[in-house]
């Protein structure tokens, strides 16, 4: 059935968008860290088109 399918994958899409923000928190977290040592690396992320920015 179509609506069981769409409602599984839409509940596996939400637990993924849990992970990536949890992952994007742990890595900000990370970065404010390395701010407050004196490092300066900077934080390259993805824009939406997937071309790298800082």
């Amino acid at each position: 059935d179509l609506k069981t399918v769409s409602k599984a994958l839409d509940d596996k899409k939400f637990l993924v968008d849990r992970i990536i923000q949890a992952l994007e928190a742990e890595e900000l977290a990370a970065h404010d860290d390395g701010i407050a040592e004196g490092g300066s690396e900077d934080l390259v992320v993805e824009d939406s088109d997937g071309s790298a920015a800082i």
